[in-house]
């Protein structure tokens, strides 16, 4: 249909618009990218406060995924985009994203929203064709190459590239209690030692091998193991960015070329019903995170996730550390990141905490904040407040930006399985975590914590962990961080390291792993009600104050 008759039938549903109706048809196997721009960029000029999809699949093709994205929301206000639901709630609108294959792709988003107010996504599936990852059994081995049958369903591609690997237990369907196979190796730096070899076929309908002439990888794995791998790391899929009041709901994923998804810069958000999972012979389902939250304030709540199989976390909250790099006058500073790449705005009457002692903060009110940039490209602020700056600042004193910390994050009612990294990474402060479980997980299912060598923070402060179920959890160290829930503060050089304030881990169950809880750095802390089955050390304690452990 024409725009013009669009125009006739939104005079009559002033409410939304159906994306058959500029062309974009379900399961035709016809792109229907131009169509769905069409009806987006006809709902931006006539204020249209919702775009529908009808079931089925929608083909996206993308000539080139580094640099295109499928579908760009820019500026909407009230706006639900929403796919249809089968009978059982699941998403019945399925967007394939269709490009062609090559190495290591960085890829950008499936569906972005930016700059938008009071957004509502749901009811998608989102995927890729070849899906980004592949996964097999190791059928033979020797000391310098290991050779895998491909699982039916999976991609068997020649020349393809083994990033982000990791070995399962294909009895448990779990990932086998190991590291990642891939860890430290710098894989893109090494790619011949990690090119993989479609071995040929006797028949059509042999089993596809392919083979891997790597020693380091060859001896962590054994005849009968799983194994999945990427053919890259990076990526963003779902991006929510800049915008306010964003509600996700009922968006699965079985594929992700690198994160999941991810919301950055925004303010209040609220997910429910999220599930990234593997389908099929599927072992994998991204090289990053699940979902990563990064510089987001208000309040944000996490509901009803199921997040399984991706490499490092599930799901990752956190802000950025500045620096002091020159005093100006008593009330103005000059601050900057270690990259000098962080250029997120900071408002006037937010706070910044500035730590002169591991146990002393002091916290001043933005008056005004000016981002600039050097001549070498680099970005710092400069922040005048209302209040005197403390004495004694030095660029060794992480200083806390609380306009990127939530104010308020739940997480609640969800799930995390066979996740290679964290589950629910924690930088931010007054974070609730409660009624989820954690299974399969290979370094702390929590961690808790800033990670000032990394740069991520603020410092954590008001944590709940309460009533959450914690299984084969934390076999892996990360960062000296261990057990299924661990907060210690991951210190960085020579910088000064803060402690933790008021956590509280009560209520809840620990099956199955070396350690329990770990807890360092903190002043006010307390671990306690907590139920244990086949745990070895229930509470390791270091550095406290003011603080009570008990089993």
């Amino acid at each position: 249909m024409g725009i013009a008759l669009c125009a006739s039938l939104l005079a009559l549903n002033a409410s939304g618009i159906n994306v058959r109706d500029f062309g974009a048809v379900a399961d035709d196997s016809i792109c229907d990218l131009a169509a769905i721009r069409r009806a987006v960029a006809f709902a931006r000029a006539n204020n249209v406060r919702e775009i529908n999809f009808d079931p089925g699949t929608y083909d996206l093709e993308v000539k080139n995924p580094e640099k295109e994205i499928a579908i760009d929301l820019n500026g909407f206000e009230d706006l639900v985009f929403a796919g249809a639901v089968n009978a059982d709630g699941t998403p019945a609108t399925l967007l394939l994203r269709k490009y062609e294959f090559s190495g290591n792709i960085s890829a950008r988003q499936i569906l972005r929203a930016i700059k938008c107010k009071h957004i509502h996504l749901k009811n998608f599936v989102l995927d890729n064709a070849p899906r980004y990852t592949t996964a097999g059994k190791v059928v033979e081995k020797d000391g310098d190459r290991v050779i895998m049958e491909i699982f039916d369903g999976n991609p068997a591609i020649d020349g393809c590239v083994f990033y982000c690997g990791n070995a399962w237990d294909l009895k448990t369907g779990s990932l086998k209690k190991i590291g990642s196979l891939t860890f430290g190796a710098d894989v893109a730096a090494n790619e011949g030692a990690y090119t993989l070899r479609l071995l040929p076929q006797t028949a059509s309908t042999a089993p596809r091998r392919m083979v891997l002439a790597n020693a380091k990888v060859a001896a962590m794995l054994d005849v009968g193991d799983g194994v999945s791998w990427h053919f890259g790391w990076e990526g963003n899929q779902l991006n929510v960015t800049m915008s306010e009041d964003v509600r996700l709901e009922n968006i699965h994923t079985y594929n992700a070329m690198g994160f999941c998804a991810s919301v950055s810069r925004s303010k209040d958000v609220f997910a429910s019903n999220l599930v990234f999972k593997p389908a099929g012979n599927q072992l994998a389902v991204g090289s990053r995170d699940g979902l990563m939250l990064s510089c987001n304030r208000g309040r944000v709540v996490m509901d009803g996730l199921h997040i399984e199989g991706v490499r490092w976390d599930g799901q990752n909250a956190h802000g950025i550390f500045l620096w002091t790099r020159e005093i100006m006058d008593s009330r103005t500073v000059v601050l900057e990141s270690r990259r000098g790449s962080q250029n997120v705005e900071i408002q006037p009457g937010s706070s910044v905490g500035f730590y002169t002692a591991p146990d002393e903060e002091r916290v001043l009110t933005v008056r005004q904040a000016v981002l600039k940039k050097d001549g070498a490209g680099k970005y710092h602020y400069q922040i005048s407040f209302e209040e005197e700056l403390p004495p004694g600042l030095d660029s060794s004193m992480p200083v806390c930006v609380y306009a990127w910390n939530m104010d308020d994050y739940v997480v609640k009612n969800s799930r995390f399985r066979n996740i290679a990294g964290c589950a629910s990474l924690v930088r931010n402060r007054g974070v609730k975590i409660e009624n989820c479980i954690y299974e399969n997980i290979m370094y702390p299912a929590v961690m808790i914590g800033p990670a000032i060598q990394e740069q991520e923070g603020p410092v954590a402060r008001n944590i709940m962990v309460k009533n959450n179920r914690f299984i084969n959890c934390g076999w892996q160290t990360r960062h000296g961080a261990v057990g299924a829930v661990s907060a210690k503060v991951q210190v960085w050089k020579n910088a000064l390291a803060p402690f933790m304030r008021d956590l509280q881990i009560e209520g809840n169950y620990f099956e199955n792993c070396d350690v329990a809880v770990q807890v360092e750095d903190a002043i006010n802390a307390r671990v306690a009600g907590n139920s244990f089955n086949n745990v070895k050390d229930k509470i390791l304690g270091k550095n406290l104050r003011d603080s009570m452990l008990l089993e």
